[in-house]
């Protein structure tokens, strides 16, 4: 996915964009993001998340529940809040930081 494309997330079966209105919490994100694409995500609520990043994203998250999933290439994931358990592959100088 590149620089300005929208990034769909699933919760329950259904598909949001990004940028849907009145959406603020979902249980489930699952997100696939290169090419240096921006994801500014804090303001939505997440139980669980898997993620699969590569090649310059930067992402924003907040995830209550588990993180997983990979990140290479240089991706830096900012994390708003503490999971409680992060399982996420990092390599190519990609790193998970929380705020």
């Amino acid at each position: 996915m590149g620089i300005g494309a929208s990034v769909p997330w699933r919760d329950s079966g259904t598909i949001y964009e990004v940028g849907s209105p009145n959406i603020v919490s979902c249980t489930r994100l699952d997100a696939q993001a290169s090419g240096g694409a921006v994801l500014e995500l804090a303001s939505l609520s997440v139980t669980d998340a898997t993620i699969d990043f590569s090649g310059g994203v930067k992402a924003t998250l907040t995830v209550s529940g588990a993180l997983r999933g990979t990140a290479t290439g240089g991706v830096v994931v900012d994390l708003a809040a503490s999971p409680a358990s992060v399982d996420v592959d990092t390599s190519g100088g990609a790193v998970v930081k929380h705020s």
